[in-house]
């Protein structure tokens, strides 16, 4: 569709050089739709459910973490899980050994 809109433009320009008035009618809706469901433009279409981009439908700001999380999507929040060998809300806190 796109490469078609581009055909036209420049058929529109080569057959009107001669004559300076050239009036280019273009069809844009298929370059405004933006992204499929279940994604959202964040310089580029991305999953809406992307821990890297936000969990929501509204901003592109990744969750954010500790060098000790792994995040994770849920209902449009961001979660986080600890990685091994460390606990607490914000896994900053060692695993006491033998747990």
């Amino acid at each position: 569709m796109r490469g078609s809109l581009i055909f036209k433009a420049v058929a529109c320009l080569l057959v009107s050089l001669p004559f300076t008035n050239c009036s280019i009618a273009l069809e844009t809706d298929s370059l405004e739709q933006g992204c499929p469901t279940g994604e959202k433009n964040c310089d580029g279409c991305v999953r809406i459910d992307s821990p890297a981009h936000g969990c929501s439908s509204d901003g592109c700001e990744p969750c954010p973490l500790s060098s000790h999380q792994i995040p994770y999507c849920v209902s449009g929040s961001c979660m986080h899980v600890c990685l091994d060998g460390f606990i607490g809300a914000n896994c900053d806190q060692p695993q006491p050994p033998g747990r």
